[in-house]
């Protein structure tokens, strides 16, 4: 725990068992980064095919400030990705699918993300129109064997609905 902005920290207690780092129940929810918001931080938490969006200022005090259904099952350990979407909202990368959901002042909102070639591993927008959006694509040329992984950068200017390949 930190209270002067990352300067110092201090070990804060943990109520409950410790977490397992194996056979983790589907139960458990996953924490994902947070993101910067409104003089604080939104930590996205996954559980059982939803994500709940917690808003503090200091670290020690959340509040629920949203939920977002995702589809497809979230296993264990899968969290969710978000980018602040202008100054008052949120963005949310599906984790097993191309679509996004937004939070804008307590309003949601979907967008296919015609364009993303699979889930999102990273995103990152510079207000409601302007993205990037990092996947990473996996093939095999022979059933499970000779496989290669890339990651690729996207861009969207419609806020996410539509998503080309950087080429720069």
């Amino acid at each position: 725990m930190s209270t002067d902005r990352g300067r110092t920290w201090r070990p804060e207690p943990v109520g409950g068992p410790v977490a397992p780092d194996r056979n983790v129940s589907p139960d458990v929810p996953a924490f994902g980064v947070p993101v910067a918001l409104r003089g604080g931080a939104v930590v996205p938490l996954t559980r059982r095919g939803a994500v709940m969006l917690y808003h503090t200022t200091d670290g020690s005090h959340f509040a629920l400030i949203g939920t977002v259904r995702v589809g497809g099952e979230t296993g264990p350990g899968v969290g969710a990705v978000a980018s602040p979407y202008g100054p008052d909202g949120l963005i949310v990368a599906d984790p097993a699918s191309t679509v996004l959901h937004t939070l804008v002042r307590g309003a949601n909102g979907t967008m296919p993300g015609h364009g993303l070639p699979g889930p999102v591993d990273a995103l990152s927008f510079e207000d409601t129109s302007s993205g990037l959006a990092q996947v990473t694509v996996r093939s095999c040329t022979n059933g499970k064997a000779n496989c290669t992984e890339e990651q690729r950068l996207y861009q969207t200017t419609d806020g996410g609905g539509t998503w080309t390949r950087a080429t720069r």
